[in-house]
């Protein structure tokens, strides 16, 4: 059986266009090479760094997410992906999985970008709080705002 793109589908690969931020980063990629990549840390495990200078106030990512309904969240949070979610909905009462390199920023109490959520189209932005360079680690607060200090579920290793 094969799938048959409709002519009126608005997701048909004929009316696809990426997102005005997409296509920038697509341009930036293909121009300079990669602008993040995944790689490891001695303390961290797996990690976000860039792979390009990254400016202050500049749009590191902006990733769609899958959102994780709160009556289904019972059955996740057994999970190892529990480990990659974020709170997510009007009221923090659905959890979501970053796509993207969304679920892959480390925390830290001293980051260099910090997200903003956004329910209405479903998606988040990492947004860089200061300069960082090619082959700096990106980190965010999981609490949720750059300077907040309170204890996360884990101990932390900066």
């Amino acid at each position: 059986m094969s799938a048959q793109i409709h002519p009126d589908d608005p997701y048909g690969s004929a009316s696809w266009e990426p997102h005005p931020e997409s296509q920038a980063q697509l341009k930036q990629q293909s121009e300079q090479g990669p602008r993040l990549r995944v790689g490891s840390t001695k303390a961290k495990g797996r990690g976000v760094f860039a792979g390009m200078p990254i400016l202050a106030g500049e749009i590191i990512e902006a990733v769609p997410v899958i959102v994780i309904p709160a009556e289904q969240w019972q059955q996740v949070e057994p999970t190892v992906l529990a480990l990659y979610i974020f709170n997510f909905g009007p009221e923090g009462e659905h959890a979501a999985i970053a796509l993207g390199y969304g679920s892959l920023y480390n925390h830290s109490y001293l980051p260099n970008a910090e997200y903003r959520k956004s329910w209405e189209e479903r998606l988040i932005r990492f947004i860089a709080l200061r300069d960082i360079a090619p082959g700096e680690e990106i980190t965010v607060n999981y609490n949720g705002t750059p300077g907040d200090r309170s204890p996360i579920w884990f101990e932390v290793s900066e």
